[in-house]
């Protein structure tokens, strides 16, 4: 995309265009996939980050092929602006995905791969545009790129979904079901054996107790029967107890005995019959239980159906949006930690890709030729793509997280854009190109970093597409003001220092938020000390 700079900054003026429209045809292109951007989620989670990438890589060729033959405001909005913007938003979303699924641990080292690699193009293209201009002219070259671009097609297709290099679920419930079987085979005996063995235990203890019982009534006519009298009323009666000691072996057998037995008897039939009764109320008091309780929620429900017949049209549209809100995740829009860091992002991404986009405009108005201005962006670029080797063991050295690692090059890109404005000459321009490029490197790797950290990865489509959408809003509504300063004021400087102080809202955002949590931590670790 560096390249397009390169090749508009000659054709625009050709074409009659001013500042103003040079810079909302940019920003077009900048901002019309990410406004889009919320479909990326649930189309990614749809049809997966390979043929959302295959799609958006035939978008994006096609939009810069078409490119090559428009020479009007309208033709350049629809083609560059739109179509190319789609496609270009489609992919990388599609990429950062897959990465973010393909790596857990060391994302930042894989990241760090990834947009070094990516870095070779700024490096490449401004030298390799410059010597098609003056062989091909804009036109050739803007077809050239078209066919470079057709070469995302066959990476998209490398993006080799997850579960084609996983195990199978089925499969491994077979063999956990086959192991479960040979386990179920080897107890089998044993579980036969004892059941015998519970089976043999059951019948000892059944004629144990038959004995037991024959014992019982062989000791009835042996034992006392004062004791066993005293044992079933629980009292002493004197009386029976002088007829005991007058009575004979005899008359207990013939008399008292036959009493005796019918106590035995009687006894547990009066027990089950109390026992019967009391079941009996019980399960009286239980049916009038149930309908009362039915009585009750007969009458709840004609109530509810009073309220859903008054309220028919709320619940329907409360299950809309309710649908809505967990189709997109709006529920991260509660989170003020992801609307702060989500807010702070776009804010500082429309001031980086404005600077990026527009920095052979600021070069022009330094009066440094098209070859020098091929120069300084390859220069800008190596440095980038150094830092970008060096951005995470710089960051594991430091012991910081991807958000700090991101507002120190905040930082650095504020010094250097300031000091772009102090400079004047090309030697100058390329010491200044040495900081940017270093700033951007840093800025490269942990831009991509902050929402996958503190989002998780089943809702990270829909948070990423969240900030693009309010990407493209920032872009597309603050844009085209960058090219109404040019045209007042004459010159890109002020635009410079609008863009510096953009980034600087980011950082002061940040800050705060940081200092509040801090605070926070601060009172819940004292208070917790309190307690214990």
């Amino acid at each position: 995309m560096q390249g397009f700079g390169l090749i508009f900054k000659d054709t625009f003026p050709r074409f009659g265009f001013s500042a103003t429209d040079a810079s909302i045809i940019i920003n077009t292109n900048l901002a019309f996939g990410m406004i889009l951007g919320l479909i990326n989620g649930p189309l990614l989670r749809t049809f997966g980050y390979r043929k959302m990438a295959i799609i958006g890589s035939l978008f994006f060729c096609s939009g810069v092929i078409m490119t090559t033959f428009a020479k009007t405001f309208t033709s350049l909005i629809i083609f560059y602006g739109i179509f190319a913007s789609l496609g270009t938003c489609m992919s990388m979303s599609a990429f950062s995905y897959a990465l973010n699924s393909y790596f857990t641990t060391k994302k930042g080292r894989a990241m760090s791969l990834a947009m070094t690699i990516i870095g070779l193009g700024p490096i490449i293209i401004p030298q390799v545009t410059t010597l098609s201009i003056s062989y091909y002219g804009s036109q050739g070259t803007i077809l050239l790129y078209g066919a470079f671009i057709l070469h995302s097609l066959v990476a998209s297709t490398l993006l080799h979904p997850l579960k084609w290099h996983t195990k199978d679920a089925t499969k491994s419930k077979t063999e956990n079901e086959e192991l479960l079987k040979d386990e179920k085979e080897n107890k089998v005996p044993d579980l036969k054996e004892n059941s015998l063995q519970e089976g043999n235990s059951c019948k000892n203890s059944m004629l144990d107790l038959t004995n037991m019982q024959r014992k019982r009534k062989v000791t009835i006519s042996s034992i006392d029967h004062d004791a066993e009298i005293g044992s079933i009323y629980g009292i002493d009666i004197p009386y029976a107890r002088q007829l005991s000691e007058t009575l004979n072996v005899k008359s207990v057998d013939t008399v008292n005995l036959g009493s005796s037995i019918e106590i035995f008897e009687e006894a547990p039939m009066k027990k089950c019959i109390s026992i019967s009764t009391i079941n009996m109320n019980n399960y009286n008091n239980t049916i009038e239980n149930d309908k009362l309780l039915a009585e009750n929620s007969a009458i709840k429900m004609s109530n509810a159906k009073v309220d859903i017949n008054e309220k028919p049209e709320e619940s329907s549209k409360w299950k809309i949006f309710t649908t809505i809100s967990e189709y997109f995740d709006f529920d991260l829009l509660r989170d003020p930690i992801y609307v702060n860091l989500m807010l702070g992002m776009s804010i500082a991404i429309f001031a980086e890709i404005n600077f990026s986009q527009l920095t052979p405009f600021f070069l022009v108005d330094m009066n440094i030729t098209t070859k020098e201005t091929a120069t300084i962006m390859s220069v800008i670029a190596s440095v980038d793509l150094v830092f970008r080797i060096l951005a995470p063991f710089i960051a594991e050295w430091l012991h910081q997280p991807p958000k700090i690692m991101y507002l120190i090059s905040l930082c650095l890109l504020i010094l250097s854009r300031s000091s772009l404005l102090l400079v004047d000459g090309f030697a100058s321009v390329i010491a200044v190109a040495i900081g940017l490029g270093a700033a951007k490197g840093v800025r490269s790797i942990y831009m991509t970093l902050v929402i996958p950290c503190y989002v998780p990865i089943h809702k990270l489509p829909n948070a990423s597409g969240i900030q693009m959408i309010v990407n493209g809003v920032i872009l597309l509504s603050a844009g085209p003001m960058l090219g109404v300063m040019r045209d007042s004021f004459g010159s890109y400087r002020p635009c410079i220092i609008v863009i510096n102080f953009v980034t600087a809202l980011t950082v002061t955002m940040w800050i705060i938020e940081i200092l509040i949590l801090r605070r926070k931590n601060l009172r819940k670790q004292s208070e917790q000390q309190e307690v214990s």
